[in-house]
């Protein structure tokens, strides 16, 4: 999982990617992480990459959560 994580570009995105939309209805995801060397979190919103998306998904998955099928 941290190979795709690192694939989707997840340590370049901004904080929020949210397309200037700042919104508060709707469903999105935040995803955190916190290694030795750096730290990264990121809301996303409507344009965030579908990459990212499903990553998060997965590892909603993963941990046998539901996500209801936000983006699909």
């Amino acid at each position: 999982m941290t190979e795709k994580i690192n694939a989707a570009g997840f340590w370049a995105m901004p904080i929020q990617d949210g397309c200037g939309n700042d919104g508060t209805d709707g469903a999105g995801f935040t995803l955190e992480a916190n290694t030795k060397k750096k730290y990264q979190i990121v809301f996303s919103g409507e344009c965030t990459p579908t990459s990212f998306q499903k990553i998060c998904s997965q590892i909603l998955a993963l941990a046998k959560l539901n996500n209801h099928s936000l983006y699909e």
